[in-house]
């Protein structure tokens, strides 16, 4: 048999004041916005009496693009302090230095992340990269091997 204990409740309705709002992340910007919920206060002694719906979320995009709001463009990998450097061989395998004629190529080494919804972005300051020793390097007229092995044997 199971009971709960209901003394010194009265089975009110809940009303606006016994809501209160949530923060995710404790109201600081996650991919660039603050999102919000309202959700009941937890001294409240008020049952809702609603069918349940979905949480409405509340999402205000974020003034101002930080740190957090980017990740290191593609021909960009962090190193152990978490600055993005340039990734010569992801810069080798892409077109970029072929496009440039052996000359320095600008580039970003940060981007936005997709999806995220702050207002203002960053000024990121664009490295420059010398192409002289990446073309020498660069898949220019080599061939792709591909080896298929096969497999004599009954099931």
């Amino acid at each position: 048999m199971r009971s709960i204990f209901l003394l010194h409740f009265d089975y009110k309705t809940c009303e606006e004041e016994d809501f209160e709002d949530w923060n995710l992340a404790d109201g600081k910007c996650l991919n660039g916005a603050k999102y919000m919920y309202k959700r009941r206060k937890q001294d409240a002694r008020c049952l809702v009496k609603r069918t349940f719906k979905d949480m409405i979320l509340h999402e205000i995009p974020c003034d101002s693009c930080t740190e957090s709001d980017y990740e290191c463009s593609s021909e960009f990998v962090r190193d152990a302090k978490g600055d993005c450097i340039p990734d010569y061989d992801q810069i080798a395998l892409s077109d970029i230095c072929d496009k440039a004629n052996g000359e320095t190529v600008s580039l970003e080494p940060l981007q936005l992340i997709k999806g995220d919804k702050c207002k203002k972005p960053m000024e990121i300051e664009a490295m420059n990269i010398p192409c002289e020793k990446i073309l020498r390097e660069s898949s220019n007229g080599k061939k792709i091997a591909t080896i298929e092995n096969k497999f004599d044997f009954e099931i």
